[in-house]
């Protein structure tokens, strides 16, 4: 369940909750897809999908973590020599229990970590 099925915004940011119903599924993998379309100024519209993964296990014994990311991707829009594009987060989930230790890392210079969350566990 999303929980708004559309809003209007300028360029503050929205949260939107995803939620999961796992009653009646067997332990296993789940996929599915949230797709968020915008209309543009050409009377067309734009999509972006967000993959969505549950992992229902059995319960029992010792759990091994897994790692749930979302979004899976992020994109900034910015302008050459503008102020930059707002900050946007990412959830870090682990949905099999037990201890899952992370950690983050930058591939180019002009990305940036908030230094509070590199590293943790979950």
């Amino acid at each position: 369940m999303v929980s708004s099925a559309s809003g209007t915004i300028s360029t503050e940011q929205n949260t939107i909750s995803v939620e999961v119903n796992q009653s009646g599924l067997s332990a296993g993998t789940y996929n599915g897809i949230v797709r968020i379309a915008i209309a543009d100024r050409n009377g067309g519209y734009q999509t972006a999908s967000v993959a969505v993964s549950l992992l229902v296990s059995s319960g029992g014994a010792t759990t091994t973590p897994s790692i749930l990311l979302n979004p899976t991707s992020l994109s900034f829009p910015g302008t050459a020599r503008g102020a930059n594009p707002l900050a946007k987060t990412m959830n870090l989930a682990n949905p099999a229990g037990g201890t899952l230790t992370w950690s983050m890392t930058e591939s180019a210079a002009w990305l940036a970590l908030n230094n509070r969350f590199r590293h943790g566990h979950t």
